[in-house]
């Protein structure tokens, strides 16, 4: 939410070297707090959905109607992961029909920064989240080069599956 233009910078520094007693102003002034649109709720999520034919009409569609929407989003840190939410759970039918899962199982370990690298050793976890794929049908994180024969091994399972 903040006012960047060349002119409110060099003056925020003006006013920051020859009159700090008037920066709690001068923020107010040039830092402009975010106008949440009339029209919408603000909903967040992950920025990974599969949204259906129905849905991604309904966004442009949306769009096109409130340009304001993404005037509130221009400087978000993490529109992505705001605005299409946003625009689909304002609306009430499409909020009650909506499934709150991303499909992806993602090995998150306390502590760390990123999802773990599966390995061999993950097979027999990966193998039961296959075996119910209706709440998994993507997972996160492989390295080719540290080990690729994880990948193997679940293409095998799932050909032996798809036998059965």
């Amino acid at each position: 939410p903040l006012s960047f233009s060349r002119k409110n910078i060099v003056n925020y520094f003006r006013i920051m070297i020859y009159s700090p007693s008037l920066l709690p102003k001068a923020i107010s002034l040039f830092f402009k707090r975010r106008e949440i649109p009339n029209h919408m709720e603000f909903y967040g999520g992950e920025a990974w959905w599969i949204l259906r034919n129905s849905s991604i009409c309904y966004i442009l569609k949306f769009l096109s109607l409130h340009p304001d929407c993404m005037l509130s989003h221009e400087y978000s840190l993490t529109p992505d992961e705001e605005l299409y939410h946003s625009i689909l759970c304002s609306n009430k039918s499409i909020r009650e029909n909506t499934r709150n899962t991303t499909l992806k199982y993602i090995n998150w370990k306390e502590g760390n920064q990123s999802p773990d690298i599966f390995n061999m050793d993950d097979f027999p976890l990966l193998k039961a989240k296959i075996d119910n794929m209706e709440d998994y049908l993507f997972a996160r994180k492989f390295d080719i080069e540290k080990c690729s024969s994880i990948l193997d091994k679940i293409d095998d399972y799932v050909d032996t599956m798809s036998i059965m």
